[in-house]
């Protein structure tokens, strides 16, 4: 303790410094220390697959291997059940920290929702086209006696009516109706006309004027 004492009062400078790097040595040492119990240093698990799993089995999963999850993004595929998940963040089958957020890319639970353009009286050909380019898929087109030709002239959703702009599910039925231009090449019989032939020959009815004229001859 003596030596010590001495050292301390001989050589403040050295002494302070000596002090100040072990303090310095500690600080470090603790910081990095609580850095590895905070990320689990060491400590890496292998992520379960949990893709095509529903939302609850999933988590469970994931739950149970000491993962914590989140809903990263919400898609709409018609080949996979309402809620399934699709993608995820970290892959499965990976080693990562065992504290690490798995973030799910999941099925979403209604189907996508799209604006429905403008495709009245526009060519059958180009309202598919339009339709297609917008995400919609199930589309029929339907014929009508009508006297414009490939004209689309009335257009239902799921058998209803429907307006640009309206926001309607992407696997809606769409049924497209066109008109077939048959109406100006109709021949009046075939429009429920009578034929010229069935009309009466007109019958002329005598008049006192005509009478006159008779006595007079």
């Amino acid at each position: 303790m003596n030596k010590y004492r001495e050292f301390r009062d001989n050589h403040p400078i050295i002494f302070n410094a000596l002090l100040i790097a072990f303090v310095f040595f500690i600080l470090c040492y603790s910081a990095l220390l609580a850095i590895d119990i905070f990320t689990a240093h060491g400590h890496e698990k292998r992520v379960p697959d949990v893709r095509q799993l529903g939302l609850e089995q999933a988590a469970e999963k994931l739950s149970a291997a000491g993962f914590k999850w989140k809903i990263a993004d919400s898609v709409h595929y018609e080949q996979y059940s309402p809620g399934a998940v699709i993608e995820q963040e970290p892959k499965g089958n990976t080693s990562v920290k065992a504290l690490r957020t798995v973030y799910l890319t999941i099925n979403g639970l209604q189907p996508e929702m799209k604006e429905f353009p403008s495709v009245f009286e526009v060519s059958v050909a180009q309202a598919k086209s339009l339709l297609i380019s917008r995400g919609f898929k199930n589309i029929r087109v339907d014929t009508i006696a009508h006297e414009y030709k490939d004209l689309v002239v009335k257009i239902t959703v799921n058998n209803h009516g429907v307006r640009p702009g309206e926001m309607i599910p992407v696997n809606a039925a769409i049924k497209l109706t066109m008109g077939d231009g048959s109406i100006g090449d109709l021949n009046p019989m075939d429009m429920g006309y009578p034929s010229t032939d069935t009309v009466p020959h007109a019958v002329s009815v005598p008049t006192e004027e005509t009478e006159n004229e008779t006595e007079t001859h």
